[in-house]
């Protein structure tokens, strides 16, 4: 974006740049945009003929302003917009270096593109050292903007779920470019490399997916916030958006650039872990204390990228100030700072009426896609990252600039892709899924390729899974989640997936019932370990799992879950059962337990108020085995102090659930006893102190977060970060 306010008498010059081969009509009538109302679900029916669904309470409105009195005066309207335009200024457009087939430039090293080695912006991002770690595969990144169009730099792409969001249609080649804008911008994502032609691109084995949201007159709202929800919806991991509302204030000031139906859009995207980048504007506001970022790159779910040259310095035009993200290099045409008798713009694949060849240009709209392909590298080098710890990566790993630390100016500073590759960031993921059967089949996917067997427990309550930890960890075999009535969607799936020879369904009748079972027969030979009580079904599984004894038997309470579940990894590590007590005295099934497994070691878990003192003296009583307490002051601690016992050496990976419920570590246990490592627990905003000083012991190369930002916050994942050991 460079001078976002054009008028139309110049955009009427951006009219002979068309897509070679595929002319697109650039309408500048905005006469049939509408306009964009928040209304409650249960009033849509009253709005006008031809209305149509946006995002979240949203909807676009046939009509103009003299339309807009009538619907505001109907019930439940919350909001009304006029859909005002994003835009592009000519001044950003492409301009020509030479023909693609020439200018070449001998190079010594990968990539081995021609003209390279006029890509002065790839060396000063360090993307050379950074391809060496990842080129973007398997990750798709949207590109919302004028439209993408292929030519024989970006001919080794099959673009996927292009879209006309102006139109709202799909298919191959909807979205082929007007002016030549999107095409230059998609390039440094992933323009193709090694390919003996042109340039190179950053994630170059990523997957492109066009989106049109911008015709010669602009962007409506509506249309940009409907670009950014079919990007999601298609599976798109980072979204990049070099366009913008020009804005005169911080989004805590919340100006009126700031555009609520995008805005909603934006946080649908990130609650679906998509990360989104933006140019933040070419207006030049930027000073070391005042200054904007356009609007959607002020949004805080949004990395707002300002732009510098060729020495890493900020540019004239560059729009800065408090909600900037941190810079990259958006160039200067103007310039020739590294004295190669070239402009400094930055160099990719476009079009002219003329053909595709190589395009200079400058603008924080070439800055903002050098970050959407960082992304896409980082998010291919560890795909459970979510997106959040993606953005932390390429933040706390930028160089710094200007003034020490984050400035209005620079941001987080200038971006460092080799860097944001090493960071302690990207070894911290999240298996989890919007519900908790959803989340146990994030966390099978996460550890477990294939399995033989599969355990199944029910999902409502956690009694009768309390002791299936340490057998499933030791059977190297995933647990996942029923209710009682049926089978989720995502369970299916996931056996599916797994493809398990045999399907063990933890617990009785009244917790998994006789038509679960029958359903489960579909993907495996079904049997089940169900007792009378939690405490018999408990018997149940460690006869079935030990039926010649085991030298060591785990007690604990089996009134409640955090003692139970953390000592899942430490029975699989010892190979040994856990058995389920009530607080004050042993039940009948536990004593009978005990006499058939006969073991010489007894660990108890849990503090006196979850097994007391008495229970621990009948223990004594009915075996000749030493008996030790696991025990801490709370639940963290205790969880802690079990891990010290399984792991006294450390551990490469940790898992860590919310201490609050239970879910979610029923099923990491045996996960995290498969990948060689102890259950910890948090609060879902704070790391305890008890689950800090172990981590700190543990010292991990790898951290699995297990649950939703619900269970455990993106503050907690992000401080987790710091206590990765490389």
């Amino acid at each position: 974006m460079k001078r976002i306010i054009v008028t139309i008498a110049v955009l009427g010059m951006l009219l002979s740049a068309v897509p070679v081969g595929n002319p697109a009509v650039a309408s500048t009538d905005t006469s049939g945009d509408g306009f964009v109302v928040e209304v409650d679900a249960q009033s849509v029916g009253g709005l006008p003929a031809g209305s149509r669904h946006i995002v979240g309470d949203w909807y676009v409105v046939p009509g103009d302003v003299r339309s807009m009195g009538t619907v505001v005066t109907l019930p439940g309207v919350r909001r009304i917009d006029t859909n005002p335009r994003a835009q592009l200024p000519p001044s950003e457009q492409p301009v020509e270096a030479v023909a693609l087939a020439s200018l070449a430039i001998p190079y010594a090293s990968d990539p081995t593109d021609p003209s390279y080695g006029l890509q002065w912006h790839f060396p000063l991002v360090d993307a050379p050292a950074a391809w060496s770690l990842s080129t973007g595969a398997g990750v798709t990144v949207a590109v919302i903007d004028t439209g993408v169009s292929k030519g024989p730099d970006l001919a080794c792409h099959d673009f996927v779920d292009e879209y006309d969001a102006l139109t709202g249609t799909s298919g191959p080649g909807v979205a082929a470019d007007w002016s030549g804008h999107g095409t230059h911008v998609a390039g440094t994502i992933a323009q193709c490399t090694n390919n003996g032609i042109g340039v190179a691109g950053l994630a170059y084995d990523a997957r492109l997916m066009p989106i049109k949201a911008m015709d010669s007159g602009g962007g409506p709202a509506a249309v940009v916030a409907d670009a950014i929800v079919w990007a999601t919806d298609h599976g798109a991991d980072v979204i990049n958006m070099s366009l913008g509302w020009p804005c005169t204030g911080t989004w805590a000031e919340q100006p009126d650039c700031v555009q609520a139906v995008v805005s909603s859009a934006i946080e649908y995207a990130a609650d679906h872990d998509v990360l989104l980048v933006a140019a933040s504007g070419n207006d030049g506001y930027c000073a070391p204390t005042a200054g904007w970022v356009s609007f959607p790159a002020n949004h805080p779910d949004v990395l707002g990228i300002g732009a510098v040259d060729a020495a890493g310095a900020v540019t004239g035009y560059s729009d800065c100030g408090v909600d900037l993200s941190m810079t990259a290099p958006g160039g200067d045409t103007n310039a020739d700072l590294n004295a190669d008798g070239n402009p400094d713009g930055v160099l990719q694949e476009s079009f002219n009426v003329d053909g595709f060849g190589l395009f200079w240009m400058e603008g924080t709209s070439s800055a903002s896609p050098h970050v959407a392909g960082a992304a896409a590298m980082l998010r291919a080098a560890n795909p459970r990252v979510p997106a959040v710890g993606v953005r932390a990566a390429l933040e706390s790993t930028a160089t710094d600039a200007g003034d020490p630390g984050t400035d209005p100016v620079y941001g987080a500073g200038v971006l460092d892709i080799a860097a944001a590759l090493a960071s302690p960031h990207l070894e911290v993921e999240r298996h989890a899924g919007p519900d908790r059967f959803k989340t146990a089949a994030a966390i099978s996917r996460g550890a477990f390729d294939a399995a033989g067997t599969v355990y199944v427990a029910a999902g409502e309550g956690f009694a009768d899974g309390l002791a299936v930890g340490p057998v499933a960890g030791i059977d190297h075999a995933p647990v996942l989640l029923v209710e009682q009535a049926g089978v989720p969607q995502a369970t299916l799936d996931e056996l599916t997936r797994l493809a398990p020879a045999d399907i063990v369904i933890i617990g009785g009748t009244t917790a998994v019932s006789s038509d679960v079972e029958t359903q489960l027969g579909a993907y495996g030979t079904v049997r089940r370990l169900g007792g009378t009580d939690r405490y018999d079904t408990a018997h149940l599984i460690a006869h079935d799992a030990f039926p010649t004894g085991a030298s060591t038997v785990i007690v604990t309470t089996g009134l409640n879950y955090p003692d139970g579940l953390a000592a899942g990894p430490l029975g699989a590590s010892l190979g040994a059962p856990v058995l389920l007590t009530r607080p004050d005295s042993l039940v009948q099934a536990t004593i009978d337990a005990l006499a058939d497994l006969k073991p010489g070691s007894i660990l108890v878990v849990g503090g006196e108020s979850a097994v007391s003192a008495d229970v621990v003296t009948q223990l004594e009583a009915l075996t000749s085995a030493s008996v030790t307490r696991l025990a801490g002051a709370d639940r963290y601690e205790t969880a802690a102090t079990i891990a010290q016992a399984a792991y006294p050496s450390g551990a490469g990976v940790v898992y860590v659930a919310t201490g609050l419920d239970f879910p979610d570590a029923l099923t990491a246990g045996p996960a995290s006893a498969f990948g060689g490592g102890p259950l910890l627990l948090t609060h879902p905003t704070s790391i305890p102190a008890a689950t800090a000083a172990e981590l700190q012991r543990i010292g991990p190369s790898r951290i699995v977060v297990v649950g939703g930002r619900g269970a455990v916050s993106d503050t907690v994942l992000l401080g987790l970060a710091a206590y990765i050991v490389p």
